[in-house]
C-alpha cells in the first residue's frame, strides 16, 4: 500500500490517507437521520473500491446493501445471510478476512439473545486481533451503534475490555477500528480519547452538545445542532485541523433506509460470493478448524495466555499454524500421487516432513492432556478447601472453661482433640439449652439477673427517697404539697392524709427495701459460691 495513498469521501474532494484509516482509530457520530451511517458506508465503499480488506460489525443489519457493487461475505443468524454462524466459527471468519483478503459483514441484528450476539463478536474480534500479529496486514474493524458494547456505564464485560483493547494496541499490529454511536455521551471516553479522527454530525441533545464543547471548542458545539443531512466537522490529529464538510451520497442499496408509506421494497441484485469463502463453513471442515484452534491453544506460551486473558477472548487460540501443515502434507500428497514416476529420494523427503508434522501434533495433543489433568487436580483441590471451610463454620464456639486446658495443651506442645469430630455440631437450640448446665453459664446469667435487680431497686430507692425529703420539707413549713379531701387545702400540721403518719409509713418502706437489697445480695453471693464449689 503505497504510503501516500488516500481517499475522497466529501462533495469538496477532502482527502483521508487510507494508511490513517486503515490503522487508526475513528469515532463517528450524530443523531438518528444525520447521516451518519451514510458517511460510514461512504468511508467503506472507498476503501473496497481500493481493494483493502475490512470487518463490519453490522448492529442493525444494514450493511449487506454493500452486495450490490461489491462481492463480500454476510455472515449473521438468517436464511437471508450467505452463512449461519455461531461462536465456534470464528476462526474461519478470521481467515476469510486474512488468508483470502476478502471483506466480512458479520450481521448479528437477528439474534434474539444480546448475549450469544456478544460471545460471537467477542470470540471473532479476539481472533482478528491476535491474526494481525501473525498477518500485519492494515485491516479496518467498524463498530456500528459502539454503545451498546463500549458504554460509559456498566462496560467491564470481556467484551468491552476486548474493545478498548483493539482501540489501545491494534495500531501497533495494523488493525485499525472506526465506532459509530447515535449517543457520543454513552459511549466510553477511554475510547473517543484514544481516537485520531473523528466527524461530527448533528447531535441536540444537551449531554451530547456538552461534550462537543469540550472536545472542539463552543464554537462548534453551537454550529452542530443546525447542521444539515450529511453535514458534519471532521477533526483529523494528522493535519490538526477542525473542517465543516458534507459527505457523498453512498452508491450502494440503502438496506438501513426507513420504509415509507406506499413504497414498494424492492432489493438489487447483489454480487456473488466466492465459492471458496462458502466452502471454508462446510460441516466437514468447520469441525476440523475447531479442532485444529483448541489443539494450538495449548502450545501457546505463558505470554501469549496472558495476552489472551487480557483481551477476554476465553482463552481460544486460532488453528492457522496446524491448518497450514495440513495442507502442506495434503499438498505434498497430491503432488506424489500425481508424480509416481519421481525419484525415491523425493519420496523419503515427503515422508520425513509427514512424520515431523505427526509428530508435532503429537505433542501438542499430549500438552493438551497434561493441562487437562492439571485443571482436574486444582478442581479437586478447592473442592477440599469448600468442604473445610464448610466444616469450620459448623464448630462451635469455644467457652471460657475450654482456654485453661487449651492454654496446657499449647504450652505442652500438644493439641486439643476436636470435639465435633465424627458428628455434627447440634443445632443452635440445643445449644442455648444445654449452656446453663456449665457453671461459666450459670454465673453469666447470675450475674444478669443481679444488674437488673439492683437497677430496679436503686431506681424504687431513689424515687422513694426524694419523695421523703419533700414531705420532710413540707412539714417543716406547715403545709402539705397534697390538697385535702375534695380539693381543700390541708389543716395546720398537715395532719391530712399525706401527713407525718405517711411519712414514717414511708420511711419504713425504704427501710424494708434496703433490707431486701442486702438479702438479695447475700443470697446470689451464697449461690455463686456453691456454684464456684
Amino acid at each position: 500500500m503505497p504510503p501516500s495513498e488516500s481517499i475522497s469521501v466529501t462533495e469538496d474532494e477532502r482527502s483521508l490517507p487510507v494508511e490513517k484509516l486503515l490503522t487508526g482509530r475513528g469515532f463517528v457520530t450524530g443523531k438518528s437521520g444525520s447521516g451518519k451511517s451514510n458517511t460510514a458506508s461512504v468511508i467503506v465503499e472507498a476503501l473496497l473500491d481500493a481493494g483493502h480488506p475490512l470487518f463490519v460489525v453490522d448492529t442493525e443489519g444494514e450493511y449487506y446493501g454493500l452486495k450490490e457493487d461489491y462481492s463480500l461475505l454476510h455472515a449473521g443468524a438468517d436464511d437471508t445471510c450467505d452463512v449461519v454462524v455461531d461462536e465456534g466459527d470464528a476462526p474461519i471468519l478470521a481467515t476469510v478476512v486474512f488468508e483470502y483478503e476478502y471483506p466480512v459483514v458479520l450481521d448479528v441484528s437477528g439474534y434474539f439473545d444480546i448475549e450469544d450476539a456478544k460471545a460471537l463478536i467477542e470470540r471473532t474480534l479476539a481472533e482478528l486481533f491476535r491474526r494481525e500479529k501473525e498477518y500485519r496486514k492494515p485491516t479496518l474493524l467498524v463498530v456500528e451503534e459502539i454503545q451498546e458494547y463500549l458504554p460509559q456505564q456498566g462496560g467491564s464485560d470481556d467484551l468491552s475490555k476486548l474493545l478498548l483493547r483493539i482501540a489501545k494496541r491494534g495500531r501497533k499490529r495494523g488493525l485499525g477500528m472506526c465506532g459509530l454511536s447515535q449517543r457520543p455521551s454513552a459511549v466510553d471516553k477511554d475510547f473517543i480519547t484514544q481516537c485520531d479522527w473523528m466527524i461530527w454530525h448533528r447531535l441536540t441533545w444537551e449531554t451530547d452538545v456538552d461534550l462537543v464543547k469540550r472536545i472542539l471548542g463552543g464554537d462548534v458545539a453551537d454550529q452542530v445542532m443546525a447542521l444539515d443531512t450529511g453535514e458534519a466537522f471532521l477533526m483529523t490529529d494528522w493535519d490538526e485541523d477542525v473542517d465543516q464538510v458534507k459527505f457523498h451520497r453512498k452508491q450502494t442499496f440503502d438496506a438501513g433506509a426507513t420504509p415509507s408509506i406506499g413504497e414498494e421494497y424492492e432489493e438489487p441484485s447483489f454480487q456473488p460470493v466466492d465459492p471458496e469463502v462458502v466452502s471454508e463453513f462446510d460441516p466437514g471442515k468447520r469441525h476440523a478448524d475447531v479442532a485444529d484452534s483448541a489443539t494450538i491453544d495449548t502450545a501457546t506460551t505463558d505470554a501469549e495466555r496472558t495476552e489472551t486473558a487480557a483481551a477476554g477472548d476465553g482463552g481460544v487460540f486460532t488453528g492457522s499454524g496446524v491448518r497450514e501443515a495440513d495442507d502442506s502434507a495434503g499438498d505434498d500428497s497430491a503432488a506424489d500421487d500425481s508424480a509416481t514416476g519421481e525419484s525415491t529420494d523425493d519420496d523419503a523427503a515427503d515422508g520425513s516432513a509427514d512424520e515431523a508434522n505427526d509428530e508435532e501434533v503429537a505433542e501438542l495433543r499430549a500438552a493438551l492432556q497434561r493441562e487437562r489433568e492439571r485443571n482436574d487436580t486444582l478442581q479437586a483441590e478447592v473442592a477440599e478447601l469448600r468442604e473445610l471451610l464448610d466444616d469450620r463454620a459448623e464448630l462451635p464456639d469455644r467457652t471460657e472453661a475450654d482456654l485453661p486446658e487449651a492454654r496446657e495443651a499449647d504450652e505442652d506442645g500438644d493439641s486439643l482433640p476436636d470435639p465435633t469430630e465424627g458428628r455434627r455440631s447440634p443445632p443452635l437450640d440445643d445449644r442455648r439449652q444445654s449452656r446453663p448446665e456449665e457453671p461459666a453459664g450459670i454465673l453469666v446469667e447470675l450475674g444478669q439477673m443481679i444488674a437488673h435487680l439492683i437497677r430496679w431497686l436503686s431506681g424504687t430507692v431513689y424515687r422513694l427517697s426524694r419523695r421523703v425529703a419533700t414531705r420532710a420539707g413540707d412539714l417543716r413549713g406547715g403545709r402539705s404539697s397534697h390538697p385535702g379531701p375534695l380539693g381543700h387545702e390541708p389543716t395546720a400540721g398537715g395532719r391530712t392524709i399525706g401527713g407525718s403518719t405517711s411519712l414514717w409509713v414511708q420511711i419504713a418502706v425504704v427501710v424494708g427495701l434496703l433490707a431486701a437489697v442486702g438479702l438479695a445480695s447475700l443470697s446470689v453471693l451464697l449461690a455463686v459460691g456453691a456454684v464456684s464449689l
